[in-house]
């Protein structure tokens, strides 16, 4: 049974049944009847050692998920993963349009002409539309 969690910044933590669970919900939402989160977490919790890093976690809950031959769980386990690439790529800080063009135009990705084709105005707007929990 888990007692401690190591936490991306190297912290460690009791471990907290309700995060987990929090996991399993969020990532199970919309699924409705075709997932049962619940199971993923237990199956998860009960397997894994007492000292445990949250990355590890999520990754075994995304491994416990694709060994279901379903796609409701094939969902649960992108939703998953997805949200872990969110943290490794942005630390959960993702910038905005603007400046991951600029980011772009730098590293020499895009042209300076694109990037420049877009006004401040242009690029609000676009921040208004763009989903970034897609």
């Amino acid at each position: 049974m888990i007692r401690k969690v190591i936490k991306r910044d190297g912290s460690i933590q009791d471990f907290d049944p309700k995060k987990l669970n929090g996991w399993g919900i969020w990532a199970a939402s919309k699924l409705g009847k075709f997932v049962d989160w619940s199971e993923v977490v237990l199956h998860v919790a009960s397997t894994s050692p007492e000292i445990v890093s949250t990355v590890d976690l999520q990754k075994a809950l995304v491994a416990y998920c694709i060994t279901k031959p379903s796609w409701a769980y094939n969902r649960m386990a992108g939703r998953l993963t997805a949200s872990m690439l969110y943290k490794d790529l942005y630390d959960n800080q993702i910038p905005t349009i603007k400046e991951l063009f600029s980011k772009m135009v730098k590293d020499g990705l895009m042209y300076d002409k694109f990037y420049e084709s877009f006004s401040d105005d242009d690029y609000s707007a676009l921040e208004k539309i763009i989903r970034h929990d897609r």
